[in-house]
């Protein structure tokens, strides 16, 4: 059963039928040296993982670790979902992938979707994550993904694990995420902070249609040029008609940065929006992704970015046109 779809990735509850890609995940060496040996070594074993963990949890919480897939073509890559242990008060983010499918931003949207999930359709406004103190690509991801640091835990059999906690922001509506097709990404969705008495405003209406772009190989001298020219923060960096990331003038002011390119400094796995998407969904997705800017793509193709400021500027618009109440 597919539980949630993003732009690239299917993430559906695990089955016995998962077993061999679980047998090999579960036996990659990053899996043994993080997370631990859990004892699969066949088949079988596999199937009996599957089914007193995942299933078992989902069958007794409702939620459980999802088995995610590339959308085309259903290549299974990897696990993501939330979990409910019963050494933590609070439920947390899991995730893992093999080793091909590590580096593409996989991990990044898989957590981000799941993470959306647990605040609308569970009603979370707190879910932790642990990793291993040396696990520095997931404790990367956790702090893009906007969990912050609390402490150091010891677990069952004395090793000590890092907590990261993120906590809902009010900016997220209190109901639960609206479906659409792509699955996460809502047309529309109310929050108290943009008035539901005005006309809906999309990504489109806001939006700096075909922005300035960098190319990887743009020495840091030049994007500063360029930004100074425009007036803007932000440079999208198109890389073979793609979309690759976005370099931010604070990451060229750097005076390390002088002497490199665009490529060196530049943020990749970037989030993004779509021309439809609603004004509000592109405002939570900066503040949950803590960027200050969403490059705004339509068929894969760069057609406009949208920032905080045109956010804060349309919430200043609004604010003048609200009748005050009688």
């Amino acid at each position: 059963m597919t539980v949630l779809q993003t732009e690239r990735l299917t993430l559906r509850w695990l089955c016995a039928d998962d077993a061999p890609f679980i047998l090999d995940l579960l036996n990659d060496p990053s899996w043994l040296r993080f997370v631990g040996d859990k004892g699969v070594r066949t088949l079988q074993d596999a199937r009996d993982y599957i089914e007193k963990g995942p299933v078992a949890m989902v069958r007794d919480h409702g939620i459980g670790l999802h088995m995610t897939e590339l959308t085309d073509g259903r290549v299974p890559i990897g696990i993501c979902g939330l979990i409910k242990r019963d050494s933590l008060p609070d439920v947390d983010l899991g995730f893992a992938l093999l080793p091909t499918y590590r580096g593409r931003g996989y991990a990044f949207e898989a957590a981000q979707a799941t993470l959306r999930y647990g605040i609308h359709e569970r009603g979370l406004r707190r879910i932790v994550a642990i990793t291993s103190l040396d696990n520095d690509r997931s404790i990367k991801l956790l702090e893009k993904l906007g969990f912050v640091f609390e402490r150091t835990i010891q677990v069952a059999g004395g090793e000590d694990l890092r907590l990261f906690a993120y906590q809902a922001s009010s900016i997220w509506p209190d109901g639960p995420l609206r479906r659409c097709p792509t699955g996460v990404r809502p047309t529309s969705v109310q929050s108290g902070l943009m008035s539901n008495a005005l006309p809906s405003v999309t990504v489109q209406q806001v939006m700096t249609p075909h922005p300035v772009t960098a190319a990887l190989d743009t020495p840091v001298p030049d994007a500063i040029e360029l930004m100074e020219q425009v007036g803007c923060r932000h440079l999208p960096v198109v890389a073979g008609g793609e979309l690759v990331g976005v370099v931010s003038k604070k990451a060229v002011s750097c005076e390390c940065a002088q002497h490199r390119q665009v490529g060196e400094v530049m943020s990749s796995d970037v989030p993004t929006a779509k021309p439809g998407d609603a004004i509000e969904q592109a405002a939570a997705t900066m503040a949950l992704s803590k960027v200050d800017c969403l490059p705004v793509l339509e068929g894969g193709q760069l057609v406009g970015i949208i920032t905080t400021y045109d956010v804060l500027d349309l919430l200043c618009r609004r604010a003048r046109q609200t009748p005050r109440p009688v």
